[in-house]
Parts: C-alpha cells; sequence; structure tokens
C-alpha cells in the first residue's frame, strides 16, 4: 500500500521490527520506537491496537478479516472465519447453554480473571464432573486446558469477569499448585441483560466460596 510505504521511507527516527499486509490494502506496521501505524483492519483489530501497550506481532490474513494479535505480556486476540474452522476440521469450542456474541478470544492468566459469583457449586452444570477432579486431571496432565470448552468472559468495571466460575476455579487452582506461568484460552462475550442480576461477588470477583 503506497501509505505503508510513505511510512517506512519517511520515517526516520526508527527502522520497521514488524510489517504485517492484508486483504484489500490492508497493513500493519510496528516501528523500532514502538509507534503502530495501520489501515483497512478488522474494526475488533483496530480497537485492541489502540487499546492495548507492548504489541509483539500481528498477523493478517490475504483472503478476509482473519487476524492473530500477539502482546509481549504473553495475551494473545485472535479472530478467524468459520471456513478456516471448517478447513482445519474441527468445530469452535465453546460453552454449554446460550450463546453469547463473542467479540475475540485472549489468552489470559487465570489470576487476570475475577469471579462473578460469590459461591460456586463443586460440581459442573453436567453432574458429571467436579472441580476436584478436572484439577486433578489437569494436573497430572490427563487432560489439557484446551480439552476444556472456553471459558465466557466479559469486561465489567475495568476488569476480566468470568461467566464460568467452575471453569475459573479449576484453572486458579491449576495456577496456584505448579503452574504460575498458565495461560488459558477465552471467549471474549458481550454482556446479556441478565449479567447484573446474576452478579454476586462480594469482593470483586478476587475469589469465590466453593
Amino acid at each position: 500500500p503506497k501509505r505503508a510505504e510513505q511510512l517506512i521511507n519517511t520515517r526516520s527516527c526508527a527502522a520497521v521490527e514488524w510489517m504485517a499486509l492484508g486483504t484489500d490494502g490492508s497493513y500493519f506496521l510496528l516501528f523500532g520506537d514502538g509507534a503502530c501505524y495501520w489501515a483497512g483492519l478488522h474494526p475488533t483489530l483496530s480497537a485492541l491496537i489502540k487499546k492495548e501497550t507492548g504489541i509483539h506481532r500481528v498477523f493478517l490474513s490475504a483472503q478476509d478479516w482473519s487476524y492473530f494479535l500477539q502482546l509481549k505480556d504473553g495475551r494473545a486476540f485472535w479472530e478467524v472465519s468459520k471456513d478456516f474452522d471448517s478447513q482445519m476440521g474441527i468445530e469452535p469450542q465453546g460453552a454449554p447453554g446460550k450463546k453469547r456474541k463473542a467479540s475475540g478470544y485472549l489468552y489470559l492468566a487465570p489470576s487476570q480473571i475475577m469471579f462473578s459469583h460469590h459461591e460456586i457449586g463443586p460440581v459442573f452444570s453436567s453432574g458429571k464432573y467436579s472441580i476436584k477432579d478436572t484439577f486433578l486431571s489437569l494436573h497430572s496432565r490427563d487432560l489439557d486446558p484446551e480439552d476444556l470448552p472456553l471459558m465466557d468472559v466479559v469486561q465489567h468495571q475495568g476488569s476480566y469477569v468470568s461467566i464460568s466460575n467452575r471453569r475459573l476455579a479449576v484453572f486458579r487452582l491449576l495456577e496456584m499448585y505448579g503452574k504460575s506461568d498458565l495461560r488459558v484460552p477465552v471467549e471474549f462475550v458481550q454482556k446479556m441483560g441478565s449479567f447484573s442480576s446474576r452478579y454476586s461477588t462480594q469482593c470483586d470477583g478476587h475469589y469465590a466460596y466453593l
């Protein structure tokens, strides 16, 4: 793109550290001094670039608006098309129950995510598995974090808040007992109208009682 070429040729204060080219003339430029320039990106990606600091890499698709954004602190955001999922031969992960509208995906440390409930039951809603047994299976590596459905996470009062409280409890335990560098994939969703009535934490979500 001409604008990207002009920036590369005229911005002499720092060299280009990373460049990504996408569909329909879209691009992303990262310079060595941390300055970012972009055009034609997915609106969600554009908003993330404006909001987040410490951008490490951005990857763009040449066919559609799919993207992958990696930050220096280890977090990642991405959006892929349904065609990509079908070509990979997999169904997108998701939580059971009524589907909320997803606005992106992230990798977060469990300690970065707050509980939305003050008290949570020891057994998952299916009635088949307990928090304790799931934690032990993950700790012994009989299960991987990716084997569990993605947690639904919303933005509330400046924090990431989980709607999937039992899964968060499992991952918090796993992070506390031996996996301090744990990052888990979550689905960032929009708050539904029932969120306020179900938000029962009395400690801003820092912990929950089992």
